[in-house]
């Protein structure tokens, strides 16, 4: 089966935070927190889903409407504050991304956590949007509008080949 625009948007968004982010998990396979052990989501694990697309200004682009749910076991000895602050290092590291050449098109609108009420699990949701969007190229890398100017793939300042 061929990706779509948007599948492989979503894919190559995937495998450029598991590239800057190695010690985090990364998937677009949702399960339900009891199909893990607490050791998975240990490091923090991250689904990316998507939720919808809208037409931008120019009719060839469009937006992405995602959601990056991240869930984290801290330990049975973690009491909620703990649990807050990995939430939010969490948190912080997906912006960092955005702030990156591979995160650029990527914006947290907004996040949600826990507030401590499943300690010593975690998690938080960062609502998100994506574009604008070529419907035309089939990868988050070709979009030649989306990074103007931008050759090369680079990860924590090291020249990498395209992932996908």
């Amino acid at each position: 089966m061929s990706q779509t625009p948007i599948d492989k948007v979503l894919q190559d968004y995937i495998d450029y935070l598991a590239l800057e982010l190695p010690d985090r998990v990364f998937t677009r396979i949702w399960k339900p927190r009891d199909a893990f052990n607490n050791n998975d989501l240990a490091p923090g694990h991250f689904t990316m889903v998507y939720k919808a697309y809208r037409s931008a200004q120019d009719p060839d682009f469009i937006e992405i409407d995602l959601l990056l749910v991240g869930r984290i076991y801290c330990g049975i000895d973690a009491d909620g504050l703990a649990v807050e602050q990995a939430e939010l290092e969490m948190e912080h590291d997906i912006r960092d991304f955005c702030s990156g050449t591979n995160g650029a098109a990527l914006r947290i609108d907004s996040a949600a956590c826990s507030h401590q009420l499943e300690t010593p699990h975690g998690w938080v949701v960062l609502d998100c949007k994506s574009g604008p969007h070529s419907v035309r190229t089939s990868s988050l890398w070709e979009d030649e509008n989306l990074f103007p100017g931008i050759s090369e793939l680079t990860v924590n300042g090291e020249v990498i080949d395209d992932p996908a």
